[in-house]
């Protein structure tokens, strides 16, 4: 009797795996470092670096930047108590608007030296053009991602 022939995922080829292999080398030198003496996640430290970016977003809106899903914003928020403070958002009263603290700026300025030297490690490895190019394509990915991440699986498949 022949067996039915499998399907194989090549993970050489698969995009969604090299992005994920990726981010795990990129995300293993923050818990080496100041994951462990921080006590905090990548995540807390995501929503920290988009704070002090775009003072002043919502919660939904630092979700939407972050690609985070709720439930995780919202204990990083918890967790981040001390460097992060909530105001009533200036445009709707129903809505928080989250700024860095005194403490949150500190921690950020003193972790930033360490983040923009991995980074320039990392953009070494592309011409001026392939980066310009890489985060042109990465953008457009983000977009499509963004557009199906939150699908039920019967739908994104029809």
């Amino acid at each position: 009797m022949a067996r039915a022939r499998r399907e194989i995922f090549d993970v050489e080829k698969a995009l969604t795996f090299q992005v994920g292999v990726l981010s795990n080398l990129i995300s293993r030198p923050f818990y080496a470092q100041m994951g462990r003496y921080t006590g905090m996640t990548l995540n807390d430290w995501r929503l920290m670096l988009v704070i002090a970016c775009r003072p002043g977003l919502s919660q939904r809106e630092i979700i939407h930047a972050t690609g985070l899903n709720k439930t995780t914003v919202s204990r990083s928020l918890r967790v981040l108590k001390k460097y992060v403070r909530l105001e009533t958002h200036p445009d709707d009263n129903r809505k928080q608007a989250v700024f860095l603290t005194p403490e949150g700026w500190a921690k950020y300025d003193e972790s930033l030296p360490a983040l923009l030297w991995r980074q320039e490690l990392l953009t070494q490895a592309l011409s001026p053009e392939e980066l310009r190019q890489f985060r042109k394509t990465l953008t457009r990915l983000i977009a499509s991602a963004r557009h199906w991440a939150d699908m039920p699986e019967e739908d994104a498949k029809a």
